[in-house]
């Protein structure tokens, strides 16, 4: 009987490792979302004072080992805020990885979900604390999204 419980529990490990090696090299590679933001214009040749402006968000993922990952993530907003974020998470959950940063100004600690779903990435920084050290006025990284469809290798 203890030779039949060994043996679950060793397999279990090892589907377990698999799990978390196949995660981490199913989300590596850069994602290029291209899109447009308003800016403005307040110079004398423009026809409004907002204008459209093509951005393009860039997010890279390197598989660093079964269970972590290296992103590297630069977004656009409104009047051109922008984010940048990069670090090492940590795989936590079967579709999840959590990056752990630095406090904030406020002291608070920037705690970074990264959730894999059907179709791509999406980055969750639901206590904001995030945002504050890696953002302008207008970013954000909460809800932040990079579909596999942007996925360029």
């Amino acid at each position: 009987m203890k030779a039949l419980i060994l043996s679950v529990l060793l397999m279990s490990s090892a589907a377990q490792a698999g799990l978390f090696q196949n995660l981490a090299s199913k989300v590596e590679g850069t994602y290029l979302y291209d899109h447009a933001i308003m800016v403005i214009d307040h110079s004398e040749e423009a026809e409004a004072d907002w204008v459209e402006s093509n951005v393009t968000d860039k997010l890279v993922v390197e598989k660093v080992s079964s269970r972590k990952i290296k992103f590297a993530m630069d977004t656009w907003f409104t009047n051109g805020h922008s984010c940048y974020m990069e670090g090492v998470a940590k795989k936590v959950s079967k579709n999840k990885f959590l990056y752990i940063g630095e406090k904030n100004f406020q002291g608070d600690i920037c705690r970074l979900e990264i959730i894999k779903d059907e179709k791509g990435l999406e980055f969750k920084d639901t206590d904001g604390h995030c945002k504050w050290n890696n953002c302008g006025m207008r970013g954000y990284i909460d809800g932040t999204r990079f579909d596999f469809e942007d996925r360029v290798n």
